[in-house]
């Protein structure tokens, strides 16, 4: 599985309904795509489209059909009144855990990207799945682990769905009285370089 990743800065008042707009056209057009708001974590105006695929090939063809789909192309052209600035487009594999399908509108994802120490990449990618599994087994809620296959070189990214808000609380709060995720979160010093928390919100 692939998801592929659009992030944006909007401006203006409009932009928000823009942005659903034009994800209701990609969501038409065939798309598994997704919009969310970004929230704590991130630049304030921050929105993202999240496209699950099966392959880069079905990316690949998905991208082909939406340069010829009228009302999206349509809606592409306003962007220019709606944003402020846009960041690379990113195309990640999920490389541990499963995704169950789009999240439902309204839910919160909780996400995490670190750069892989290069001197000690393999034991990076080892310690990804297994801080995952420990953080589901703590809190009850899975977490997947992807990589980036276009965008920042040697990056590791984890992300995990809640339902509601509360559910973020709840979480957070096992993982801190939790002695068994420290002792294997702990194994992860030095192994990377740089990283960001965020919490994004499905708005469509």
């Amino acid at each position: 599985m692939y998801i592929a990743r659009r992030m944006a800065h909007l401006s203006g008042v409009g932009g928000m309904q823009w942005a659903i707009d034009i994800t209701k056209a990609v969501q038409d057009a065939g798309g598994m795509t997704s919009l969310w708001a970004g929230g704590p974590g991130s630049t304030f105006g921050t929105v993202a489209w999240s496209t699950m695929v099966d392959s880069f090939a079905a990316w690949a063809e998905f991208a082909d059909s939406l340069s010829a789909d009228s009302a999206y192309l349509a809606l592409a052209a306003q962007g220019v009144d709606h944003i402020d600035a846009m960041e690379p487009d990113v195309l990640m594999q999920v490389v541990h855990g499963e995704l169950a399908g789009q999240a439902p509108v309204g839910s919160f994802l909780g996400a995490i990207n670190a750069t892989v120490n290069p001197a000690r990449a393999a034991e990076a990618g080892a310690f990804a799945a297994q801080i995952a599994d420990a953080w589901s087994a703590t809190t009850g809620i899975s977490a997947v682990v992807a990589t980036s296959v276009a965008g920042p070189m040697d990056e590791i990214n984890w992300f995990a769905r809640h339902d509601t808000a509360a559910s973020v609380d709840e979480a957070n709060a096992m993982i801190a009285a939790s002695a068994s995720y420290a002792e294997v979160a702990s194994g992860g010093a030095g192994l990377f370089t740089d990283g960001n928390q965020m919490y994004a919100r499905r708005v469509a």
